[in-house]
């Protein structure tokens, strides 16, 4: 209790400020619930001596250079307000290692958001909780993680009614070959990233063990998409025997990497497929300038 001013374990009523100013950074090392925390000042949250959660109850705010430390499985991160981590990719903000916790969004109603830049290993809406991007989020699940909306949860983009000129809401998945990093439970809730200027982004996988787009949904809801990107390198799967995707406006499938790929391959070739390999990765490419000058 030393560290705390006043000098007391904060309880569910309290708003948690964390400085660097403190003796020591807080370690969660009991179940814990407190109102609100703001991290702050090059402190830190540390979950890394056994499997304890810490739940809040309204939001959780990581400030630039700053960070919350997740190491232990089990010790998960409860959240019932919105996530705010203005810190973009790097050692500060939340640092989800492998095989820690998970950070489990509580919340519901409209107002609940996730945002500025954050980068998640785990992190899923839980059931009868609604989510959404903040206004031009960037929010990244990494390699080898998973993100879940469970039974009633919803998960959805930014801002309705947002001007083309706006920043853009984007949720950036990676994905490691063979794994499901999205998973949709199924028996209600909905993926809804139909406001405009909302942004998903699917990158990951091989041609031998791909990765796996929103499966296991409900058959009344289906996912609905603004613009759904498959990005550059990718090889994507579409598991669709529950319900509906349906993208709204564009589909953008990145192949120029793969024409500029095979543009050298045709020099190995004997001089009569050299010219067709070399014109047919040419003329795609060709199509490709047409369509981005198009817009």
């Amino acid at each position: 209790t030393q560290n705390w001013n006043p000098a007391a374990t904060p309880g569910t009523s309290d708003e948690c400020v964390v400085l660097l100013a403190n003796a020591k950074t807080p370690l969660i090392n009991a179940a814990s619930a407190v109102s609100k925390v703001t991290v702050q000042d090059t402190g830190d949250v540390r979950f890394s001596s056994g499997a304890f959660d810490l739940t809040v109850s309204g939001d959780y705010e990581i400030q630039t250079g700053v960070r919350t430390t997740m190491t232990v499985a089990g010790s998960d991160l409860l959240v019932g307000g919105s996530w705010i981590d203005a810190n973009a990719a790097g050692p500060n903000g939340l640092d989800q290692g492998v095989g820690a916790g998970t950070v489990f969004f509580t919340g519901s109603g409209s107002n609940r958001t996730i945002g500025s830049e954050p980068e998640f290993r785990l992190f899923q809406v839980n059931a009868g909780a609604e989510y959404r991007l903040a206004d031009g989020a960037t929010v990244v699940l990494l390699a080898g993680g998973t993100f879940t909306t469970a039974l009633t949860g919803t998960f959805r983009g930014g801002p309705a009614g947002a001007t083309e000129n706006a920043v853009p809401a984007r949720f950036l998945v990676n994905a490691n070959a063979g794994t499901t990093p999205w998973v949709h439970t199924a028996g209600g809730g909905a993926i809804d990233f139909d406001p405009d200027n909302s942004i998903v982004q699917f990158v990951g996988g091989t041609a031998v063990s791909p990765a796996v787009l929103p499966q296991n949904r409900p058959s009344a809801a289906g996912t609905v998409f603004y613009d759904l990107e498959i990005g550059d390198g990718a090889t994507t799967t579409v598991f669709d025997t529950n319900g509906p995707i349906l993208v709204l406006r564009d589909l953008i499938v990145r192949t120029r990497s793969l024409f500029n790929a095979g543009l050298p391959l045709a020099q190995q070739l004997s001089p009569e497929l050299r010219v067709d390999i070399d014109l047919f990765s040419r003329g795609g490419l060709a199509v490709l300038n047409a369509i981005e000058r198009i817009g």
